[in-house]
């Protein structure tokens, strides 16, 4: 007797790029291209226009995260009251407005009060895609959500600093500015698209009631402190990495902060006596021996010895 065996079909995996995904993701990835392009330019506009120092740079970049941190557990409960999809349109608007108006600013202080409105910016924008990419995902493949909506941050985040650079280099920090504001209009265009992503029966908290409302859980903790910790070196090393060349002993006329494109191809060059272990353009033995035209050495006293 000839025994038939029927195959169970495998199970259905829930569909995770759907059209309300793809539209946040895509909508984060504007954002944190624009946000990209702030990298370079906001440290090399305060110690050039500006004419500040490092307590200035420091100050002004920090100032973003300053409102943010402030922000982000308040706005939380907006998304849950008024929706994700208002929390990124309102987000994405506020860094628009305020990046628009970094040209404005003649004083480090007054940058730094734009940079607090884009913190808040940031605040909203940030919550309200999360927390919509969490809404989305299925409960199968949420790790698989986050992995793949935190691309289009990493990928803004890279690009944007090359395109800042760019726009820097062949149109001034106007362009720059200009830049990130595009950016940041065409988040809000495809936020917009994003509908409403709240559950509408949300389960009930573990514990009941009032863990539901407890803001710190014990257990995200330790995550939480591992996390501060890689981020406060990432912000410095962010925050002054555009300036490094200066200390090399050159910079852009009427500027102590100059491009950080020399970095970038020195980097991948060997040589004795640099920071970072390649010889900058200008030292005998750098394979680009020429410095770009205009650019002079501020360094006390001219060329440092031996270049």
């Amino acid at each position: 007797m000839i025994r038939t065996v029927a195959r169970r079909s495998a199970p259905t995996r829930p569909a995770l790029l759907t059209p309300a995904f793809v539209a946040v993701t895509l909508a984060s990835l504007a954002y944190f291209t624009g946000d990209g392009v702030l990298v370079p330019a906001v440290p090399r506009y305060v110690q050039g226009p500006l004419a500040a120092g490092d307590v200035a740079v420091g100050l002004v970049v920090g100032a973003f995260s300053l409102s943010a941190f402030f922000l982000r557990p308040w706005v939380g409960g907006l998304g849950d009251r008024w929706g994700r999809r208002p929390l990124m349109v309102l987000g994405a608007g506020l860094f628009t407005v305020s990046v628009l108006g970094y040209g404005t600013a003649s004083s480090p202080e007054a940058l730094a009060g734009l940079r607090l409105l884009t913190g808040a910016g940031e605040a909203c924008f940030f919550v309200g895609a999360l927390t919509a990419v969490a809404d989305l995902a299925p409960a199968q493949r949420r790790g698989e959500a986050m992995s793949l909506a935190s691309l289009a941050l990493y990928v803004g985040i890279g690009v944007g600093p090359l395109l800042g650079e760019v726009a820097i280099e062949r149109s001034g920090f106007g362009a720059a500015w200009a830049l990130a504001g595009a950016a940041g209009l065409a988040a809000v265009a495809v936020a917009v698209l994003v509908p409403d992503t709240r559950p509408h029966d949300p389960a009930p908290e573990p514990g009941g009631p009032a863990a539901g409302r407890r803001l710190i859980h014990p257990a995200g903790l330790l995550p939480g402190l591992v996390l501060l910790a890689g981020i406060l070196g990432m912000a410095g090393f962010l925050t002054f990495v555009p300036c490094t060349p200066s200390t090399w002993g050159w910079a852009a006329p009427g500027s102590s902060c100059c491009s950080s494109r020399p970095w970038w191809w020195g980097s991948a060059v060997s040589g004795p006596g640099s920071p970072t272990g390649s010889a900058p353009p200008g030292r005998p033995g750098s394979p680009w021996p020429c410095r770009p035209p205009g650019w002079r050495w501020s360094a006390p006293g001219g060329r440092p010895p031996g270049w």
